[in-house]
């Protein structure tokens, strides 16, 4: 980790491990801990190339990822256990509409 500059990856830096796994020459970096709420183990899987970009400032470097395991890098929580604390993202509806 870059010292002095936070990388938005709270959770998976301070509270994780992590593993590397090369596959077709690619570096890859499983990073596992557990969900803050349920405790059940939940594993990311990043390739080398979007962590490096990731953190050398490229926010928008995990386009590998989803919303759900970005989530968990940052604040440890697993969809399951986000939609137990703070509902299903399915309940929420959100209308949108142009003003003119």
């Amino acid at each position: 980790m870059l010292k002095g500059r936070d990388t938005s990856m709270y959770y998976a830096d301070n509270h994780c491990k992590y593993k590397v796994e090369i596959e077709n020459g690619q570096q890859f970096y499983i990073f596992t801990g557990n969900c803050v709420v349920t405790k059940k183990p939940h594993s990311v899987r990043i390739s080398g190339i979007e962590l490096l970009n990731y953190r050398l400032g490229q926010l928008n470097a995990f386009k590998s990822l989803s919303l759900d395991d970005r989530e968990f890098l940052i604040s440890g929580h697993t969809k399951e256990g986000w939609d137990l604390v703070f509902g299903s993202s399915d309940e929420c509806e959100i209308e949108i509409t142009e003003d003119e």
